[in-house]
C-alpha cells in the first residue's frame, strides 16, 4: 500500500492476497441477492396458501428485482465464493460435534452437585 503521511511516502507491504475489487463486488451483489430473497420469503411468509401461489406467479412482472437472473448466479457460482455442494453438506448435514473444555482435562472433574 503506497499513502502519503505529511509529505512523505510511505510504502507498506501486508502480507497475504490483496481482496480484488471483482471479488468485493460479487460478495456484494450476493448479499444484495439474499436480502431479496429474504424480502421475498417475508412476503410469503404472511399469506394464505392460495394467495402464495397468486403472488409467486405475479413475482415476475410486479417485483422482479427480488429474484436473481440466471447470468448472476452463473457470476456467482464462477467467482469460487460460493460453497460447493459437497463443502455446503459438509458444514451443514453433519451432526454438530464440539469439544467442550471440561471433556479436555484429566483427570476428570466430579460431576457438579446441586
Amino acid at each position: 500500500i503506497n499513502a502519503e503521511y505529511m509529505g512523505a511516502s510511505i510504502e507498506v507491504t501486508i502480507p497475504g492476497q490483496p481482496i480484488a475489487k471483482e471479488e468485493d463486488i460479487v460478495s456484494k451483489e450476493i448479499v444484495n441477492q439474499l436480502q431479496h430473497l429474504m424480502e421475498l420469503g417475508a412476503q410469503i411468509s404472511i399469506k394464505e396458501k392460495l394467495q402464495i401461489e397468486t403472488y409467486l406467479a405475479a413475482v415476475k412482472t410486479q417485483s422482479p428485482h427480488l429474484l436473481p437472473t440466471v447470468s448472476q448466479i452463473d457470476g456467482f457460482l464462477e467467482s469460487g465464493l460460493c460453497l460447493t455442494i459437497e463443502e455446503f453438506l459438509e458444514v451443514f448435514n453433519n451432526q454438530v460435534d464440539i469439544k467442550l473444555a471440561n471433556e479436555l482435562v484429566w483427570p476428570i472433574p466430579p460431576p457438579l452437585k446441586y
